[in-house]
């Protein structure tokens, strides 16, 4: 019974970490809709505060996940790694036009792929609220950088849910390229 007892405790610890983490993870998804947001608004120092706090929620759910390295992959650690990326190359490319490696923002290297995956939903946005706003260069820049990674992810043997991802982007790809056709077609560009 002791040995019953015993293991009884150490799930309800796991179980603790568990929901320490889940609440982790939500916290980072927050923020980083909050920083995608305020960098839609061009609202850049704004988002670098967020970016701030969403890199110490980060950090603290690695320590979380570190220390007990059963959690290391879970899908809370994934979920809140992929949509960190997604904000922080968000902010990057549009502020610096580069964006920081898996390795430079300490994150696994597929979440971090699924990560610019999603970045280019982002920037398509981007792409058609600038069209709005007549800054057809960014739209170019735009096409053209997802166009480049879009090559170099073929490269990727990819299957899964990364394989998902990148396929998405090409209906980005195939949505600016309409863009930019029409605004030539019509002397904008």
């Amino acid at each position: 019974m002791k040995y019953l007892n015993d293991l009884n405790k150490k799930f309800l610890e796991l179980d603790s970490i568990r929901e320490s983490l889940i609440r982790k993870s939500r916290d980072v998804v927050k923020s980083s809709k909050e920083v995608i947001g305020l960098v839609h608004r061009d609202k850049f120092l704004e988002a670098e505060t967020s970016i701030n706090n969403m890199k110490k929620l980060l950090g603290e759910l690695h320590s979380l996940a570190n220390d007990n390295p059963k959690f290391s992959f879970s899908g809370s650690v994934k979920i809140a790694e992929q949509e960190f990326v997604e904000a922080i190359t968000l902010f990057e490319f549009l502020s610096t036009k580069k964006i920081s490696t898996g390795e430079e923002l300490g994150v696994n290297e597929e979440y971090y792929l699924m990560g610019l995956c999603d970045l280019c939903g982002e920037l398509t946005r981007k792409a058609v609220n600038s069209v709005i706003a007549e800054n057809y260069s960014l739209v170019l820049e735009i096409k053209d950088f997802i166009t480049q990674l879009h090559e170099d992810l073929e490269l990727f043997s990819l299957s899964g849910e990364l394989r998902k991802k990148f396929d998405s982007i090409k209906y980005h790809l195939s949505k600016l390229e309409d863009i930019v056709l029409r605004l030539k077609l019509s002397d904008k560009i």
